[in-house]
């Protein structure tokens, strides 16, 4: 893409990789802000510890829950677990899932 600059890291572990990946030019560019429900929608899922811990440290940073922060009462997921979606102002959206206990 002409006029195509953007910020990236690679984080490696245990055999696994991944992209972080931002562009930055060129202007104009749109954005794309799919709900984690539309069809074609996709995100990344992590399991952290400390849910509300990681919201706090996540909204000086851009970080904003999408919605309200679930509980799972029922369902093939773990019950009791507490889950959240993450969005920043590039559209990216992450899930976070601490699990009881």
């Amino acid at each position: 893409m002409p006029g195509l600059r953007s910020r990236l890291a690679m984080l490696a572990r245990h055999g696994q990789t991944v992209e972080l990946y931002q562009p930055l030019a060129p202007e104009g560019r749109a954005t794309y802000r799919p709900s984690p429900a539309d069809i074609g929608s996709w995100h990344l899922a992590f399991r952290v510890a400390d849910l509300a811990a990681l919201i706090c440290d996540s909204e000086p940073c851009g970080w904003q829950v999408r919605g309200q922060v679930v509980t799972v009462t029922e369902g093939p997921g773990p019950i009791g677990a507490q889950l959240a979606y993450l969005h920043n102002a590039d559209g990216t959206t992450l899930e976070f899932i601490q699990l009881p206990g």
